[in-house]
């Protein structure tokens, strides 16, 4: 599991200062939050491709993935507030998570899921990290199953 503080990760990566404290998305889809910018420089740090950033993947729907490797079909939702009651944990908020997330699949999209803190322990990065490495080569980014055989 990578261990690392987000003032380790700036210094090997040279990252921005602005990561110090955590803030809100401004409202602009284009400037990323403190925990989207963080996962990039975990990416960084780990030299792993370089993921497209609000990736709509819906040909009629304006839904965007946070991250995207469209090549694998693999994305990654990090799902902030959960601790402070943010909208994926509402009621409506779940409900819509919900359907974009059954549309995704229904388009042979893997789509990881992971909460602040599983950012900034390392457990997001490790994760993703380990699905390019057991799939080096595989379209879809997708590990086979076992044969119980």
């Amino acid at each position: 599991m990578l261990r690392m503080s987000a003032q380790e990760y700036r210094q090997l990566v040279g990252g921005d200062t602005n990561l110090q404290k955590p803030r809100p998305k401004q409202g602009k889809r284009n400037e990323p939050s403190y925990l989207e910018a963080l996962f990039l420089q975990q990416i960084n740090a780990l030299r792993i491709a370089r993921p497209h950033a609000e990736y709509r993947f819906h040909p009629k729907r304006k839904w965007r993935f946070d991250f995207a490797w469209p090549e694998r079909r693999l994305a990654v939702e990090i799902e902030g507030g959960v601790m402070s009651k943010g909208r994926h944990v509402r009621p409506q908020g779940f409900t819509n998570d919900c359907e974009k997330y059954n549309q995704a699949t229904q388009l042979a999209w893997q789509v990881l899921r992971f909460t602040g803190q599983d950012v900034k322990s390392g457990k997001a990065i490790a994760m993703v990290e380990s699905l390019f490495e057991d799939c080096a080569g595989k379209s879809l980014g997708i590990k086979p199953a076992l044969n119980e055989n």
